[in-house]
């Protein structure tokens, strides 16, 4: 194998480990629903020469989709998870609609339902233009349509929205659309946190301001812009560890060669740990072992060991 690039996370449960951040215990006992909102414009995938300024495709590698499938993986029988793809399958200046819903909200209880909800995750087909201000009237309506279905039994609702460009076409319009729909999410409880991708790169200053003011006024996470969109798995498990009040430790970039080994020190305070690798290459091999003098392989068959996944090329 090649030098590869590698990030290592590490996930901490246990009593003396301190929150990320913290999170009350009613909030840690109610189901949570997340809709997300994925762009999948065509500037994802395609350079763009001839815009002001010339700008190169935002994920061509489509390692946006990785990290909502590390959401689905590590996501807990309370959670829910649905999908919105933000694109249009037109240019003409009058399509603001968003693709239709890929899949309305599914919980994460089960290996199946996991793996159902993943292969709907695909980065392999952007189209068009970014009708930010449709994809969260649908993801409006979906969480409403839930709260119908409870019957007041209460429940997380939020939306988690991820774009590398302004809403397009008629920005003006969908912004207003976008300022007249903020009130509903936050009378309702459902922030809609916010995700940039190479919006500072493309000077795209507006873009960065509406996720901004987006995520201020419904009470959600302004997550920033990124440049390296392989920096959005370590935003994700940020995100995963703020829902579930767990220890997340910060990964640090490193290269690593053939046979290349790390010390992992496991607190005492610890009752569950997941170790999660972001790999650059996906000839990357990691193996986990346990300590002693013949480092053996840790596996699935190990009582209390539970591989979550090893079928994604970048983690």
């Amino acid at each position: 194998m090649k030098a590869a690039l590698i990030t290592l996370f590490v996930l901490l449960s246990g009593l003396l480990g301190a929150l990320t951040p913290p999170v009350s215990a009613a909030q840690a006992s109610q189901d949570r629903v997340t809709i997300i909102v994925l762009d999948q414009s065509g500037s994802m995938i395609r350079d763009r020469p001839t815009a002001n300024p010339p700008a190169r495709a935002s994920d061509p590698q489509g390692l946006r989709c990785s990290a909502v499938r590390l959401l689905a993986d590590l996501a807990t029988p309370q959670d829910a998870l649905g999908l919105i793809r933000l694109e249009t399958r037109s240019t003409a200046d009058n399509d603001l609609a968003a693709q239709t819903i890929v899949s309305p909200p599914i919980i994460m209880g089960t290996r199946q339902a996991r793996e159902r909800f993943k292969e709907l995750v695909r980065c392999d087909d952007a189209q068009h233009n970014t009708p930010i201000a449709d994809a969260l009237a649908r993801a409006y309506a979906e969480l409403e349509d839930i709260q119908r279905q409870r019957s007041g039994t209460p429940f997380n609702g939020q939306v988690l929205l991820l774009t590398d460009g302004a809403p397009a076409p008629q920005s003006e319009r969908q912004r207003q659309a976008i300022a007249e729909l903020v009130p509903d999410f936050a009378r309702n409880g459902w922030p809609i946190h916010t995700i940039g991708l190479r919006l500072g790169v493309n000077r795209q200053a507006e873009a960065i301001e509406l996720l901004r003011t987006v995520a201020t006024r419904t009470s959600g996470i302004s997550y920033g812009d990124v440049d390296d969109p392989l920096a959005l798995q370590d935003i994700f498990l940020e995100f995963f560890a703020r829902q579930t009040g767990r220890t997340l430790r910060p990964g640090t970039l490193r290269q690593i060669g053939p046979n290349a080994e790390y010390a992992l020190n496991v607190p005492a305070y610890a009752t569950r740990i997941d170790v999660l690798v972001a790999r650059d290459t996906p000839a990357a091999r990691i193996t986990l072992h346990q300590p002693g003098p013949r480092f053996t392989p840790v596996t699935e068959g190990v009582p209390g060991v539970v591989l979550l996944s090893d079928d994604d090329n970048y983690y």
